[in-house]
């Protein structure tokens, strides 16, 4: 297996040299910090740092139909059970949950006060 400071050498990005070692592209970027060593950048990386691309990207993002599209796509994900699972709540659970929440209760603790504990994760 290669080192970090091999790596590096061979001119690998962060992503190549962690898969290389079998590991996280966060861990291949805190062992490039602790040991001080700078990894090939990726394209879109490098051309992020340029204010000009950064401008242009910024401006598109905020474009208002872009803005929307991701609305609508958080909001459609948090009325799905796996990523929500308080949208299985009836309505009296529901008002019963967000009382104990009000109350200080952990989210933990009111799901079992009201009974709903297998929506514990």
């Amino acid at each position: 297996m290669m080192t970090w400071a091999e790596c590096a050498a061979a001119g690998m990005s962060k992503r190549e040299a962690a898969e290389a070692r079998q590991v996280s592209i966060s861990a291949a970027s805190i062992a490039a910090k602790r040991l001080g060593l700078t990894f090939r950048p990726v394209p879109m990386t490098e051309a992020m740092s340029r204010p000009d691309v950064k401008e242009r990207h910024r401006a598109a993002m905020n474009r208002p139909e872009v803005k929307e599209r991701h609305r609508a796509a958080i909001k459609e994900a948090m009325n799905r059970p796996e990523v929500n699972p308080l949208v299985l709540l009836t309505p009296t659970e529901r008002a019963d949950y967000d009382l104990l929440k009000r109350a200080g209760h952990s989210r933990n603790d009111a799901l079992r006060s009201i009974g709903r504990g297998d929506l514990i994760r």
